[in-house]
């Protein structure tokens, strides 16, 4: 219908509104983008890569050779066998013990309960490499500390405790993962409220059949999440078994890719490639499940009514408890972090008598020519790498948060999917995309393709600390700034940033204390030269040279600890208003 005579009509045509909604869409478009060659990219050439027959960089053509090699090859079938059976027994135990201490220190009347939180959290910073050296000492089955001490006790010499062993590995497992699972799962038991608990308890409930019928299935979406997680970084994990699987010839996914790329004499890239594709679809299946699960059911927790957290007495059970918790912290936090300080004084590691001290290792260590190059470069690539992802996340964070679309929805998985892939899985698919690149440019061995990999793996825990602080800011506040005359980029960095400050030095400290630790990606994309110090310190222990490894494991410990404090430092100097 034609408009009326002496009227305009304002609407614009087709090519406009498209025009329009293109350049919408144009701040979207870019973090996308990069979040797609961070993300996206790796894992599709490591699936092209899967189907070639030469290494990365070195042309070749298509072949399903991997494929039927690896198949055809019963290593690949007990490898499934130990690798599966590890990630259930593990991941069982860890999402049991953590989700038990998240319930003890936040819905029962524990004694010290924010002391546990906080050794809890300490616990999820010390580096997997530097745990799995700490047993290794600990309870080595000829000559650990543990065993020497009941062997005293006994008067006899006695093999009480095997480390090296598939027990061995799903204990070490527990230690580091119970923690992680304890934060994912800490917030939500925070925000529960707690009068379906206390509903239960008036009708005659006891405290475990409450907890075992309300609390824990309410908890079913975060407990079930940080089970997914658990179970694919056990898949992941590297350090703990080369460290302490190889001695009993146990393999999984992982040292059987680190076997076949750097430790055969003709690296086959092509069977390592499809060991890695295995371990990836086998991930995304489990993030499907985990979602499938969730949108199925109602984990409805917090409602529009004021509430307070439930606390509930434990009764004649408080102290035995408590008891329990103090030695289980003692066991797995204390006396593994203690004993790498104590045996890196030691001339032979478990004697304790006045004779045995010295300070030799840590002479020889701080005297080689390669240590202050090696904690620079550290430092360094963590720092300028931790930075970048913080950028970055921050850039996609707030599209996010202020976006209503799908395409925000997409930016945000996007952000969440280095979580499913392995270390070792992202650097084999970031060597087969960038070692040939247009023009014969290869970046194989140079520092540029380990911060890729660094930035990637960093990219999940710092977008869920910018979200986080993002969603607490009402957009009145840019609206007012924008109202004043500044534009977009101005009213952000003015008004928004100063108060999510403080949150991005704490994204930059977590992403600074994971790349640190980073093993399995620096492994496989390092150039001799550029070794940072998770690779010294598991070279050295495999070389054998346990003092450097364990001087090495104190300094890694004393820097992750550095950047904390200096994180809580600054947030004490310079408040930004927001809890």
């Amino acid at each position: 219908m034609s408009s009326p005579v002496g009227t305009v009509d304002k609407k614009p045509p087709v090519a406009g509104r498209r025009l329009l909604q293109g350049l919408r869409l144009l701040p979207l478009a870019i973090p996308i983008a990069i979040l797609a060659v961070l993300t996206l990219y790796p894992v599709l050439m490591l699936l092209y890569g899967s189907v070639r027959d030469a290494p990365p960089g070195g042309g070749g053509s298509f072949s399903l050779d991997g494929w039927i090699d690896a198949f055809s090859n019963p290593r690949t079938y007990s490898t499934f066998k130990t690798s599966f059976g590890l990630g259930l027994f593990a991941t069982l135990s860890s999402v049991s013990v953590g989700c038990a201490m998240a319930w003890l220190v936040t819905r029962t009347d524990l004694p010290v309960r924010g002391f546990f939180e906080r050794v809890m959290i300490y616990a999820v910073f010390i580096p997997a490499v530097v745990s799995a050296i700490a047993w290794s000492v600990l309870a080595n089955p000829r000559v650990g500390v543990l065993n020497q001490a009941i062997g005293g006790l006994l008067g006899r010499d006695v093999q009480a405790i095997n480390i090296y062993s598939f027990w061995g590995l799903v204990f070490q497992y527990t230690t580091v993962f119970a923690p992680l699972v304890f934060l994912l799962v800490l917030g939500p038991f925070k925000s529960m409220d707690g009068s379906l608990e206390e509903a239960s308890r008036t009708c005659g409930a006891t405290l475990g059949g409450t907890a075992r019928r309300i609390t824990f299935p309410l908890m079913g979406a975060a407990i079930m999440g940080s089970a997914v997680l658990v179970f694919v970084r056990v898949l992941e994990s590297f350090e703990i078994p080369q460290i302490l699987g190889r001695p009993a010839g146990i393999q999984v996914f992982m040292t059987r890719i680190y076997s076949a790329t750097r430790l055969s004499v003709v690296p086959d890239y092509s069977q390592a490639t499809v060991l890695g594709v295995i371990v990836l679809l086998t991930t995304f299946a489990l993030v499907g499940l985990q979602i499938l699960y969730v949108s199925r059911r109602s984990f409805v927790t917090v409602g529009g009514k004021a509430f307070r957290p439930s606390v509930a007495p434990l009764g004649r059970w408080r102290w035995p408890i408590t008891a329990i918790v103090v030695v289980y912290l003692l066991v797995t936090v204390a006396l593994p972090t203690i004993q790498i300080f104590l045996a890196s004084f030691q001339r032979v590691t478990g004697l304790y008598g006045k004779d045995n001290w010295t300070l030799d290792g840590w002479r020889y260590v701080l005297g080689q020519e390669w240590f202050w190059p090696t904690v620079l470069r550290t430092i360094g690539y963590a720092a300028l790498a931790g930075f970048v992802t913080m950028v970055i996340t921050t850039i996609v964070s707030y599209v996010v948060v202020r976006s209503r679309s799908r395409w925000g929805r997409a930016l945000e998985l996007l952000t969440w999917l280095p979580w499913a892939l392995p270390g070792l899985v992202l650097a084999l698919g970031i060597l087969w995309g960038y070692s040939d690149l247009p023009g014969e440019v290869s970046l194989y061995g140079t520092v540029l393709i380990m911060l890729i990999a660094y930035v990637t793996i960093g990219l999940p825990l710092g977008a869920r600390a910018m979200m986080g602080g993002l969603m607490q800011l009402s957009p009145e506040l840019e609206e007012a700034a924008r109202l004043h005359g500044a534009g977009r980029i101005r009213a952000f960095l003015t008004v928004v940033f100063p108060l999510v400050r403080q949150t991005f030095f704490f994204g930059f400290t977590v992403s600074f204390v994971l790349i640190s630790r980073e093993v399995g990606a620096s492994l496989l994309l390092y150039a001799p030269g550029r070794e940072v110090l998770s690779i010294e310190i598991l070279g050295a222990w495999t070389d054998g040279q346990a003092i450097v490894a364990l001087v090495l494991s104190c300094v890694l410990i004393l820097m992750a600890a550095l950047i904390i404090a200096l994180e809580r430092l600054t947030a004490k100097l310079f408040p930004t208003g927001l809890e």
